[in-house]
């Protein structure tokens, strides 16, 4: 009677916490317990009928987010003006590098990671593209140095390409882990044949196949996209990867929202094996998102403060990740051809099946999270004083 019950913060505490503020409960360890010592009973229920419903109890928010919060609350007109003149700001500085982004694309020593960055149309003049028609790497570098981005050396390792296999390259952003791969890249190649020769039987006599076309259809865009290259016969595979010892990944059908998505085998062809997780990979949660918006409900009550929000699902998001040349060898993809027999492709883009690809695309993510509260404070570059 009396003692308190200590127990720690379950690892998903504050998902939990988030998950709470939307009616929700994901588990009953995630969170501590209502009651936390014995007490006498009569006891118990004062304090029980006293006690405010834990689904009307707010979530904790960070100071940053809590700051960002009573911006929008309390000047949005003022932060209205300043994303405006942010805006203006970095348009201007897009046009102005604009030149610079394309000459250091064009002299890329990799012309299938220039054709990517290029978005597979190197024929379009320069002075003929719009945003969007090109990857502005000098406006990203600029914009990083701006927002001090925490991931410092991703954009370089972004354009010389990122490796698939092997231990994930750490970004410094997320909890370090030390997880051991199962077998190192060696391993793996040193039965390269013998996996190769598995996984074309499977594409050639998969009898739960589906959408055949839909999937040729769609590799043939990301090769019009420059997103990959192909496509190939098995003898000449050697000659493009640059080395007889590579291996394939099937790409077969998965059905999602009524369409069928090419997902690439990387754990039958044992690739995802080589990769052991460096980081404990962090992302918003839709609870979080719902969290913060009722929490923006809550403090902006009476001030007539009008929200409205949108949902931005990226096209080609791994695609847009380029694989390191040296790694191509890894990203041979295996393709049913409707016409019969299979096809094989080389990725210059990540794959949608790689665990690497996860980190590699987030991390992008991420940066670009930080890119945008560039627009909340007022500059401190030096470029906005010019």
């Amino acid at each position: 009677m009396g003692t308190v019950y200590a127990r720690p913060d379950h690892r998903q505490a504050q998902l939990a916490q988030f998950a709470k503020t939307c009616d929700q409960q994901i588990k009953k360890s995630a969170l501590p317990p209502l009651v936390d010592q014995e007490r006498e009973r009569g006891q118990e229920l004062r304090r029980i009928l006293k006690m405010r419903h834990p689904f009307a109890i707010p979530p904790k928010l960070e100071p940053e987010c809590m700051r960002v919060l009573e911006a929008i609350i309390k000047e949005p007109g003022e932060l209205n003006r300043r994303r405006r003149r942010r805006i203006r700001f970095w348009l201007n500085r897009a046009r102005a590098l604009a030149p610079k982004s394309l000459r250091r694309i064009r002299a890329h020593e990799d012309p299938l990671i220039r054709n990517l960055l290029l978005k597979g149309k190197p024929e379009i003049p320069d002075d003929q593209r719009d945003f969007g028609d090109f990857v502005h790497i000098c406006l990203w570098e600029e914009i990083a140095v701006a927002a001090g981005v925490k991931d410092k050396d991703y954009i370089d390792q972004f354009w010389k390409g990122l490796p698939i296999l092997g231990p994930i390259v750490r970004s410094g952003r997320w909890q370090a882990l030390f997880d051991e791969p199962e077998q190192s890249i060696e391993d793996l190649m040193s039965r390269a044949w013998e996996i190769r020769r598995t996984v074309i039987n499977r594409a050639k006599t998969d009898p739960k196949a589906k959408g055949d076309k839909e999937i040729w259809d769609a590799t043939m865009a990301d090769v019009a996209r420059g997103q990959a290259i192909g496509p190939y016969t098995e003898e000449e595979i050697a000659a493009v990867v640059g080395d007889d010892d590579w291996i394939c990944a099937y790409r077969f059908g998965v059905e999602q929202s009524n369409k069928i998505r090419g997902c690439d085998d990387y754990c039958r062809n044992e690739g995802n094996s080589t990769s052991a997780r460096s980081e404990l990979l962090q992302v918003t949660a839709t609870d979080e998102i719902i969290a913060k918006i009722k929490s923006l409900q809550k403090y902006a009550d009476g001030s007539n403060l009008d929200l409205c929000g949108w949902i931005l699902d990226e096209a080609e998001a791994y695609r847009q990740i380029p694989v390191r040349p040296d790694h191509r060898k890894y990203a041979v993809i295996c393709v049913r051809d409707p016409k019969g027999g299979v096809k094989f492709f080389v990725m210059i883009g990540h794959s949608f099946g790689l665990i690497s690809a996860v980190y590699n695309y987030n991390r992008r993510s991420a940066m670009l999270d930080e890119l945008s509260l560039i627009h909340i404070s007022e500059p401190t570059s030096p470029l906005y004083l010019a």
